[in-house]
């Protein structure tokens, strides 16, 4: 319907009336209003980088909430996010300064950080009985030195899994800098540390707490030199006889004779190579390898904790017991869908194991030895769990022979994997 222009006319007017009341009544409060315009011309009224008004605080305040779900927020994004999404123009050092005064905020200042850790350490010993903690301040200056700390849901858990530990030494990128230092078993975080420098001072310090929380269960050996690994040298690790290690080793002294003598005066071979590491899941000598040959674990271990080793000490302590704990529960949870005795993965290898061994013949020498006809032929010893080959001394598992020769004898091979594997250990 289109009204009469008298009826347009009478709207205009009332809304004059409206806007005279409004102007009279502002001017009782602030003064004389001398017109009203709907139409904002005077530009944006939030500064820009040629505005001094845009500060850091202003930054830290839009972008708190995404620090708290991304402690690695970077100024140069946020730079960009700002620009895109209010029009924002500001400089990197004031998107540095809000980001580091929102992460602040949200994890706590570095400095205080430090003095926290007396309190968390005894609010952990607490919640979480027999863990073990290490904390040294200088008293004399008061200052922080190094924290050493392991969960006793870990120093627990460590009984029921592989006796195996992997060490390595990361950065920590908070504003004080520093190394984290982890001791890390197969799937699962033992033990670590916060410490100055990787030297050999605090490696001492830190094999020293983690022999206390292991007692005899923990061997190491400390080498005087480091070379790159080198491929005759893995040769010699990987060689599972002495006949096969003595040649590889031949191989390895003429590639350079002094450096490797230097290297090996105090590194015997037992220590390293399978050929002489005969110890084979024993606990009074030291338990079994399991196959592992290198440090993949702890290096797992080092880009779990990328993130929080930007944070403050006592945050970073405590992100890392909660991602230790949704570990535990994820694991609790997995586990669960799994069917069988062992491990799912360690299912999988036994299934191959087994359809590698189909087409070989096996001999029956007495109740517990077999021949099996492969190439080369070996002798198994399923009582003793022993193979010629070796691997199943080596990786502690069934290898492909042990498997055929469980199939001929009617036993359960299930009877002979250690409990490590497990999914009820799991």
């Amino acid at each position: 319907m289109v009204l009469p222009m008298w009826d347009n006319v009478l709207m205009v007017e009332q809304l004059n009336s409206v806007k005279f009341c409004f102007m009279r009544r502002c001017y009782r409060q602030v003064g004389c209003v001398k017109r009203f315009d709907s139409v904002h011309t005077c530009g944006v009224a939030v500064p820009s980088c040629r505005n001094p008004r845009t500060r850091s605080d202003l930054v830290s305040t839009v972008v708190a909430d995404r620090v708290r779900d991304k402690p690695l927020t970077r100024p140069t994004d946020v730079v960009f996010d700002l620009k895109n999404e209010y029009g924002l123009d500001i400089s990197y050092r004031v998107a540095w300064l809000g980001v580091e005064k929102a992460r602040g905020e949200v994890y706590g200042d570095h400095a205080t950080s430090f003095d926290q850790l007396r309190w968390y350490s005894d609010f952990v010993m607490q919640k979480n009985p027999n863990s073990y903690i290490n904390l040294k301040f200088d008293q004399k200056i008061g200052s922080f030195v190094r924290y050493f700390i392991s969960f006793y849901a870990c120093i627990d858990g460590f009984n029921h899994c592989r006796p195996l530990l992997f060490l390595d030494g990361t950065f920590s990128k908070g504003r004080f800098k520093g190394n984290l230092l982890a001791a890390t078993a197969k799937k699962a975080n033992q033990a670590f540390a916060i410490v100055d420098s990787e030297n050999s001072a605090n490696w001492e310090w830190f094999l020293h707490n983690l022999k206390k929380l292991l007692g005899d269960r923990m061997k190491y050996v400390n080498a005087s030199h480091k070379i790159g690994l080198m491929r005759k040298l893995r040769e010699c690790a990987y060689a599972p006889t002495v006949t096969c290690f003595n040649e590889k080793f031949e191989v390895l002294k003429k590639a350079n004779p002094t450096v490797i003598e230097d290297f090996m005066k105090d590194l015997h071979p037992k220590h390293w190579s399978n050929a002489y590491f005969r110890h084979f899941h024993d606990p009074l000598n030291g338990g079994g390898r399991y196959g592992e040959m290198c440090s993949n674990a702890t290096e797992s271990f080092n880009n779990w904790v990328g993130e929080p080793r930007h944070l403050p000490i006592t945050r970073l302590v405590d992100i890392i017991r909660g991602q230790i704990m949704e570990q535990m529960s994820d694991r609790r949870v997995e586990c669960t869908k799994w069917a069988g005795v062992i491990c799912l993965k360690m299912e999988k290898k036994l299934v191959a194991a087994y359809n590698d061994s189909r087409a070989w013949c096996v001999s029956q020498a007495n109740d517990d030895v077999y021949e099996v006809h492969s190439n080369p032929s070996v002798l198994v010893d399923v009582i003793k769990q022993t193979c010629f080959c070796f691997q199943w001394r080596i990786n502690g598992f069934p290898c492909s022979h042990a498997v055929v020769a469980f199939r001929n004898s009617g036993r359960n091979i299930y009877d002979s994997i250690d409990s490590a594997f497990s999914i009820d250990t799991f």
